[in-house]
């Protein structure tokens, strides 16, 4: 972490704007990476789950492609399959926007995160009481990614 010398506040070395006051950070000297340190195991998760936003994203807007052409039936193409199109654009965006460590897809993947942590602390609340053992699983399957997530975003 380097500390903005306009306000205080510590950003990630990789910033080159202070994510607080906007300030241009790319004159302040940052820690020269030895040859022996590498890549850390947050930066390889990172771009593994940037990865998993552009494949998931470009999955839905593939199928949802193939499911409005006709290719599944005429029974396949819904009302809500128009919502799920636009779901897996806007995933795909964010997806590549995280590919490219833009500020906006940063923010909105921490939102996102936030958000599915607390439907599925609802979700598990709900689900124990009726104690569906896989749909607790895939619950807390879901909030461990998105806690995952948040702990990769940290440094980003």
């Amino acid at each position: 972490m380097i500390q903005c010398p306009q306000c205080g506040n510590f950003v990630p070395p990789t910033f080159v704007r202070c994510q607080f006051c906007g300030r241009d950070l790319s004159n302040i000297a940052r820690a020269v990476r030895g040859a022996s340190s590498g890549t850390t195991a947050k930066e390889v998760f990172y771009y593994i789950l940037a990865g998993l936003w552009v494949l998931f994203g470009l999955l839905g807007v593939v199928l949802g492609s193939l499911a409005y052409a006709g290719a599944f039936g005429e029974e396949a193409a819904t009302e809500e399959m128009g919502l799920d199109f636009a779901v897996a654009v806007v995933q795909l965006l964010i997806g590549a926007g995280l590919l490219f460590q833009a500020d906006w897809a940063i923010a909105i993947a921490r939102v996102l995160c936030y958000i599915t942590l607390a439907l599925g602390v609802l979700g598990l609340i709900c689900v124990w009481a009726a104690f569906d053992a896989v749909r607790l699983v895939l619950i807390l399957l879901n909030i461990t990614l998105a806690g995952l997530q948040l702990w990769v975003l940290s440094d980003f």
